[in-house]
């Protein structure tokens, strides 16, 4: 038989530990921050993979691509220009800029907190054990970050009504809710699209009735799991004629 953790006799008691960290990355990779450095090897591989023969028209969506451009782009480089945007003589925007991107969409550092809370009693008839834990990653993304956060508690209660009669209660709650952005469009950083994951809310009741024998002679099993948008409610019964040397309850 599988079981929770019961109240010691004669005892409350209230249980509380709690954490908080920063995380950062253990490795980080090596971008080219370098404008310059990015337009020339893009030019040099796709020149090569068109056999030497082709320039690319743009760089991206944002900026054409010429010969003029890539020269005018090393000599403002060479001579210490720092100016990232001009305006030609057709009034269009011309980008000479640098950029570190992953410092743009990562952050240095996040925070975890980590909470569980417990809270236990007995007497003569009534025994109570009641926990919690609540767990909150920030993300580590700057935009639409990966949050996760994750709520649990478990509620077990038993009454002594009678010399025989005795009635527990077994309840589990769970909560997840996890963010999930994925980078989309050229380059991987134009576009940052957000895709939720489900969210799964998950809750049990056992209830157990014994007779004089203290025996259970019967398993109601009240269950709900929400998966969005769907709810499933379902209830059932199991007769225990017999003594069984072990009994699972599956529970998520």
């Amino acid at each position: 038989m599988i079981t929770t953790k019961r109240a010691k006799s004669g005892k409350s008691s209230i249980n509380y530990s709690g954490s908080g960290s920063f995380q950062k990355p253990i490795a980080r990779p090596k971008f080219v921050t370098d404008g310059y450095a990015y337009a020339s090897h893009f030019f040099t591989a796709y020149n090569a993979w068109n056999n030497y023969s082709s320039i690319p028209s743009k760089l991206n969506k944002t900026q054409i691509f010429t010969m003029d451009w890539l020269n005018e782009f090393k000599r403002r480089k060479e001579q210490g220009i720092t100016d990232e945007i001009t305006v030609d003589d057709k009034g269009n925007y011309v980008y000479y800029g640098n950029e570190d991107y992953y410092d743009v969409l990562i952050k240095d550092n996040t925070f975890v907190q980590d909470h569980n809370l417990s809270v236990s009693g007995n007497t003569e008839k009534l025994d109570y054990y009641i926990s919690g834990r609540a767990y909150d990653y920030n993300g580590m993304y700057r935009f639409n970050s990966d949050k996760y956060k994750t709520y649990n508690t478990r509620a077990k209660a038993g009454l002594q009504v009678n010399d025989w009669l005795r009635i527990a209660n077994n309840i589990d709650y769970n909560y997840a809710k996890y963010r999930d952005p994925t980078t989309g469009g050229e380059g991987g950083i134009s576009g940052v699209i957000l895709r939720m994951k489900d969210i799964h809310l998950r809750r049990y009741s056992i209830l157990m009735v014994r007779l004089a024998s203290r025996r259970p002679i019967l398993w109601v099993i009240l269950s709900m799991e929400k998966i969005e948008p769907k709810v499933k409610i379902g209830i059932s019964a199991i007769p225990l004629l017999l003594r069984p040397n072990f009994l699972t309850i599956p529970c998520g």
